[in-house]
């Protein structure tokens, strides 16, 4: 079970580096812009927070939720890598959390 875990983080780190290069200009000094469209949730975990995005807008039928923590630095949201498995696994559960009870209402 932690080699799929570890399998499991591998993909979604490189899914999350390939989704932050589609949306980067040739510019290196280009800060990452995802569309409020993007956007699921962004919640906070022990004094972290974090978002749960798509690629595709929330509208598509079927999309991928990926997670990144959130930095916000003169205004800009900052996306940095979940560090950990059981960071990882903490934000899973809290997304979970808040969308059973955005669900149930």
């Amino acid at each position: 079970m932690r080699e799929d875990l570890e399998n499991l983080r591998t993909e979604l780190k490189n899914k999350i580096d390939e989704i932050i290069n589609n949306y980067i200009s040739t510019n290196d000094n280009t800060i990452l812009e995802i569309p409020d469209d993007n956007i699921y949730m962004e919640f906070d975990i022990d004094n972290n927070s974090y978002i749960a995005f798509t690629e595709n807008s929330k509208e598509d039928d079927e999309f991928e939720i990926m997670f990144a923590k959130l930095n916000v630095i003169d205004g800009n949201k900052i996306l940095r890598n979940i560090e950990n498995d059981l960071e990882y696994q903490n934000v899973v559960n809290e997304f979970n959390r808040r969308l059973s009870l955005v669900e149930g209402e």
